[in-house]
């Protein structure tokens, strides 16, 4: 479906407006949370869930209807023609990658992709989530936004080491600026409270496992053409899974903060919280 410049403008607008609102509510949620990052981040990974499979199910519902399957909409001569595919951020017809046979060929891989690679980055996403929520109480909004923009030299790195991509010098020196600008805004921490450098330094961890996320789901793009929703729906499942299996963060001295027997204490009192019921800490103030 393609779309004129206003509509262009227009989502671009919508992402910007949403994204920007994300960032606002992100942090007051864990300003407002900062007993409770657990509980946040199975809060924010679980509710991704219903809502992908949900998508999913009524793409593939729109796909039997009309005959064909979720897996398998490029199998026609025509749309093997017509059809666009990313490869190297570039976008080119399917034709162009070889004939039809191998067009067929490479998108049906996706029936039977491997759920180990799902599940590798669904457990690359919740990594970065509880990183990110782990480290966002003591790190101020503003900052949080500029070190999230260091995931793009990551990616360009990874994406030249294992994909071998090439850019062009434009492409490189973005990515330096994008580095020296978060390393200049970050500089002053360094010589201030140990507090002001351990959470920031947390947030911008967050990145090396989104980054790596991202080069392996395009790398899954460009061998089996998986369709992008049945792809969300399982990696937002495994991420949820992957988040239970991480609970023992919780107890990792100067990141957790807890023991093992506080932990079902903790996500009592911080579903009570997210409810703005009185939990066990008088000094809560948990409404969003």
């Amino acid at each position: 479906m393609a779309f004129g410049l206003k509509g262009l403008l227009l989502f671009g607008a919508i992402m910007v407006i949403s994204a920007t609102t994300g960032r606002i509510f992100f942090k007051k949620m864990t300003d407002q949370m900062p007993r409770y990052p657990f509980f946040l981040v199975l809060f924010i990974t679980a509710i991704a869930v219903p809502f992908y499979f949900i998508t999913l199910a009524i793409k593939t519902y729109q796909y039997k209807r009309k005959g064909r399957s979720l897996h398998a909409r490029y199998l026609s001569a025509a749309s093997i023609q017509t059809e666009i595919v990313p490869k190297h951020g570039m976008a080119k017809p399917v034709s162009e990658e070889g004939s039809l046979m191998m067009s067929i060929k490479r998108y049906t891989h996706a029936h039977t992709f491997p759920k180990l690679k799902l599940a590798a980055m669904g457990f690359l996403d919740s990594c970065a989530s509880n990183l990110m929520v782990f480290g966002g109480h003591g790190t101020s909004g503003p900052l949080q936004a500029l070190l999230s923009q260091g995931v793009i030299p990551i990616v360009l790195v990874l994406s030249v080491i294992f994909m071998k991509s090439r850019y062009t010098w434009n492409q490189y020196l973005g990515a330096f600026l994008v580095l020296g600008g978060v390393f200049i805004v970050f500089a002053p921490n360094l010589f201030t409270s140990e507090g002001a450098v351990y959470w920031p330094l947390m947030t911008f961890s967050a990145n090396l496992p989104t980054a790596v996320s991202s080069v392996l789901k395009e790398v899954s793009f460009k061998k089996s053409l998986i369709n992008v929703y049945y792809m969300q729906a399982w990696v937002a499942l495994f991420q949820f899974l992957s988040s239970l299996l991480l609970f023992p963060l919780n107890i990792i001295p100067n990141f957790g903060q807890l023991t093992i027997q506080e932990i079902p204490e903790n996500m009592l009192d911080a579903a009570k919280c997210f409810l703005n019921l009185q939990t066990s800490h008088a000094d809560d103030n948990c409404f969003l």
